[in-house]
């Protein structure tokens, strides 16, 4: 059973991830720009109130006629210029030198701007942050400069205001954007969770297709795979219970024998017994561990997981698969007639598959035509392929059966010739693995006639290569077993 790993987040929360925190950066971002803008605007207003005031404080400047500098401050500054309750004013009129003439504190002097222009800045007074107005003056002739500040705490206060009126929104916003993509995202996995029941309710090994209803078309592609895996497993699962029973058939016949036959030795024991018993006992047990070895190969194909092919000598190849036939050749007065280039013919396969495949379909041919008949093999190379075509001058297959012949177990009903009617399907099973075209038809001038097409290597990569051992090598030598066209 598969575990779900601890650190694997569910797509909803995957989705809000995604999505909020992008939100919350460009939230955030915002905010820090409204409020910058905020404190410009703040600072603009209140020093505008600032001006205003020391503009005033200078109209009313005036010069006694002993030349001493007179300011006109009744009722008090306090009281004139103070718009709230929350900061204190300060003034005071400086002169040239420095000098202070009137005021009620003594504030940072500033040196006058270039062009006469009021100059803000922020100061301490005590343990007071102020923020400081200097204007420069000039009357009847002589300048002084007029100095005004106050304290932060109505600017504060307004910075606060502002700050949470744009704030409070903003989560706000964040918060309704996460509950929508959350409830968003709830119900367009709707489809998925209805796919995930449906699949959680098949107890039974349910291989039908997966309808889920209306599929989103996302979705499509996800129950588009599960058809086809549920198609693939459903197949293979079925062609596995057909061998099973197929296979438990056929092993019954001779199963059957050989218990037959060891009941008539039991039964004759003390009496003579019928030597022609130990003969059919030892054919029924070949005939057995015949097939064994059969269902074993052909199981091997079937289950061979799909890779990348292997690189194999087929002259080798053919050379070794030849060699294995040779007694039942000879015995049978069968002529092996091959047309195989005597250089390495390279192509992408599996070498020992290929061996099993090359000698069934020998042994078909061997075995299905009469004695005193004739084999052929060839090979040739073209357009990036080699085509390995095998033939015999037999009496054939008959059209109705030619795709039959490839089914397991399948025999044709006048064949006489032992077998258990698995080489052929073995052949089609391997040529399948490996990606290799398999054609049957009718030789000219009578008989069968299999064509395998394999791909071609020119460039010979690191992979191993078969190539057939001494004594197969010095078998293949021997003119009886092996006569070139």
């Amino acid at each position: 059973m598969l575990k779900r790993s601890r650190q694997t987040l569910s797509i909803r929360t995957t989705l809000l991830l995604r999505l909020l925190i992008p939100l919350v950066a460009l939230v955030s971002l915002s905010t820090a720009v409204a409020n910058r803008v905020a404190e410009q605007f703040a600072n603009k207003s209140f020093d505008s109130f600032l001006l205003n005031s020391a503009d005033s404080i200078a109209a009313r400047i005036r010069i006694s006629k002993a030349g001493v500098v007179l300011a006109d401050m009744r009722p008090s500054p306090e009281d004139l210029f103070r718009h709230n309750g929350k900061d204190k004013f300060f003034y005071q009129i400086v002169g040239v030198k420095g000098n202070i003439l009137v005021g009620n504190a003594r504030l940072p002097l500033r040196e006058a701007t270039k062009g006469g222009l009021p100059q803000f800045d922020q100061a301490a007074v005590g343990d007071q942050i102020i923020r400081l107005c200097s204007v420069p003056v000039k009357i009847e002739g002589r300048s002084f400069c007029v100095q005004v500040a106050e304290t932060l705490n109505s600017r504060s206060s307004l910075l606060h205001e502002l700050f949470l009126s744009i704030l409070i929104p903003q989560i706000a916003l964040v918060t309704c954007a996460g509950l929508v993509v959350w409830l968003g995202v709830g119900y367009g996995l709707r489809p998925l969770n209805r796919l995930g029941s449906v699949l959680r309710s098949r107890t039974n090994p349910d291989l039908s297709p997966v309808d889920i209803g209306d599929t989103p078309p996302e979705l499509v592609p996800v129950t588009d795979a599960l058809n086809s895996l549920f198609l693939v497993v459903d197949r293979y699962c079925r062609s596995q219970r057909e061998f099973i029973a197929d296979a438990a058939h056929q092993l019954r016949t001779p199963v059957t024998a050989l218990k037959t036959y060891i009941d008539l030795l039991n039964f004759s024991e003390g009496k003579s017994r019928d030597p022609s018993i130990f003969k059919k006992l030892d054919t029924a047990s070949d005939r057995m561990v015949n097939m064994v070895n059969r269902l074993l190969v052909l199981a091997r194909a079937e289950s061979r997981v799909s890779s990348e092919p292997a690189i194999c000598d087929l002259t080798a190849v053919v050379a070794e698969a030849a060699v294995s036939l040779i007694p039942e050749a000879q015995r049978r007065n069968i002529e092996l007639h091959f047309d195989v280039p005597t250089d390495q013919v390279m192509v992408a396969a599996n070498g020992a598959d290929l061996t099993e495949a090359i000698v069934n379909l020998l042994d078909n041919a061997i075995k299905h035509i009469p004695e005193r008949s004739l084999v052929w093999l060839s090979a040739q190379e073209e357009d990036g392929y080699v085509t390995l075509v095998i033939e015999d001058n037999g009496p054939g297959i008959p059209d109705a059966y030619k795709k039959s012949v490839f089914n397991r177990f399948f025999r044709l009903a006048d064949s006489s010739s032992p077998g258990c009617g698995l080489g052929l399907s073995i052949v089609k099973e391997i040529c399948t693995a490996s990606g290799a075209a398999l054609i049957l038809s009718d030789r000219v001038g009578g008989g069968a006639s299999f064509r395998v097409t394999l791909p071609a290597v020119t460039e010979i990569s690191d992979q191993p290569t078969v190539r057939p051992t001494q004594d197969a090598q010095s078998k293949a030598d021997r003119p009886v077993a092996l006569s070139r066209r």
